[in-house]
């Protein structure tokens, strides 16, 4: 009986190996089909045409290709397996911009009910939708990539025996879920930042939340590398999702934490190892100092403010104070019309409301001895301690490494990726299966 050419040996395995299901509604053991059940089906069909014998033995392909040969190979099959779903494949596609133009519409607030021009700079939304880009960011990211693992266990059991190589497959893996990632992250950015006109700082959004999009890629595959149910991986990611939401710093400030986890002076250890938190403090503080705009005040307002605190320097403060407005002067005889025009397309209050903290009550907090400043946070350059030095208060305009200052927002960009590296490594060695494997959780978990 011939064998039609088109026939899908993957289909064929799964029919064999189809399991029963209980009461309970769970997968068994027991094959719906016995083998020898099979056999007695294969013998009534009666005997088979005996196949002519062949002109050339058949091309043999049990050889396995080198590292290179094998990381094309996965990327290959990734690409058509999603190329093939259409229905997916479109979803992927339009999710992005469709929640772009959603929240941007949203959040776009005019402050005159009877008017209808949009001004920028009186948008008291931009800090929030900043944190919901990288709350989108940081879901898509790990949706794309929660299952990609554990809808592949069954070819990589039956791959087991080629030994072939982990890291082209989980490398692959990564490549294709980055350049998802990456079209997501520019679609949405062009999508969202033209409706709420954010102008100059189209690459700046883009790279923060594709490294936010990349780094929950990783955080995707290590949880579908580690649990064998698809129930236990979408119950797991809004456990993931939840804290790195509250201590992105966006929600809570974190000064105003349970003081058994925050501190004085720094953003709480735990909030460190959460990639929002990076990512929204590069952003925030991105918007307010390196905007069109801010960029030609910014140092006079970062000596005043720092010359204002320390009240001992009274004499100097009102020096930077007279030569800001002597600038301020001069630019409003000579350009009057442009500052205006920038400060409206530029500048955004409420973003420098935030980084400012300009709401805060206590401005000097005395503790241990110490007395430590709470407004202005982002004209007050952290104080290193240790080596490293890389801890600061947040929204800092520069962060300490090593000797030497960094700007915050190629800083945190940079940890971000920094952190996803860690994850791949956890990836690569399976670390959280590993643990879920364990004794420790032996018989707590569904397998």
């Amino acid at each position: 009986m011939p064998v039609c050419g088109n026939v899908n040996p993957e289909q064929i395995f799964n029919i064999i190996e189809a399991r029963q299901i209980d009461e309970y509604g769970n997968y068994t053991d027991l094959r719906k089909v016995s083998p020898d059940t099979w056999e007695e089906m294969y013998k009534e069909a009666g005997p088979r045409e005996a196949a002519p014998p062949p002109d050339s033995p058949p091309p043999s392909s049990l050889h396995v290709p080198g590292w290179s040969g094998q990381l094309f190979n996965y990327m290959k099959r990734d690409a058509r397996s999603k190329i093939n779903n259409r229905q997916q494949l479109l979803l992927t596609l339009l999710v992005s911009p469709l929640l772009a133009f959603i929240l941007a519409y949203i959040v776009r607030y005019v402050v005159d009910p009877t008017s209808g021009d949009y001004i920028f700079r009186e948008n008291e939304n931009i800090p929030i939708y900043i944190f919901m880009a990288l709350i989108v960011a940081l879901f898509l990211g790990l949706i794309v990539s929660a299952e990609e693992i554990f809808m592949d266990r069954k070819i990589l059991k039956r791959e087991k025996f080629l030994h072939l190589s982990r890291s082209a497959y989980l490398l692959a893996k990564i490549k294709i879920l980055v350049l998802i990632s990456a079209i997501q992250s520019i679609t949405f950015v062009l999508v969202a930042n033209g409706v709420l006109e954010i102008r100059g700082m189209t690459f700046a959004y883009w790279l923060a939340l594709f490294s936010t999009a990349v780094c929950a890629n990783l955080i995707g595959l290590v949880i579908s590398s580690a649990f064998s149910s698809a129930i236990a991986i979408y119950i797991v990611i809004p456990l993931v999702m939840i804290p790195m939401m509250i201590l992105s710093g966006a929600l809570f400030s974190f000064d105003k934490l349970n003081r058994k986890i925050t501190s004085i002076d720094k953003v709480p250890l735990v909030a460190e190892l959460m990639p929002t938190k990076w990512s929204y403090e590069a952003l925030m503080v991105q918007q307010f100092k390196d905007n069109t705009f801010e960029k030609n005040f910014y140092d006079y307002e970062k000596h005043i403010s720092y010359y204002n605190f320390k009240s001992a320097y009274l004499t100097r403060f009102s020096a930077v104070k007279r030569e800001k407005e002597r600038y301020l002067g001069k630019l409003m005889e000579d350009r009057r019309d442009l500052y205006f025009r920038w400060l409206n397309l530029y500048h955004n209050e409420s973003v420098a409301d935030q980084v400012k903290k300009i709401y805060e009550k206590n401005q000097i907090i005395e503790y241990e001895g110490e007395l430590y400043q709470q407004i202005d946070p982002v004209y007050l350059d952290p104080l290193p301690e240790g080596p490293l030095g890389i801890r600061s208060h947040f929204f800092a305009p520069r962060k300490y490494f090593l000797g030497s200052y960094y700007d915050t927002y190629n800083f945190n960009i940079s940890f971000i990726w920094f952190m996803t590296l860690l994850l791949y490594l956890a990836l690569y060695y399976d670390l959280l299966g590993k643990l879920i494997r364990s004794p420790l959780f032996k018989g707590k978990t569904n397998s």
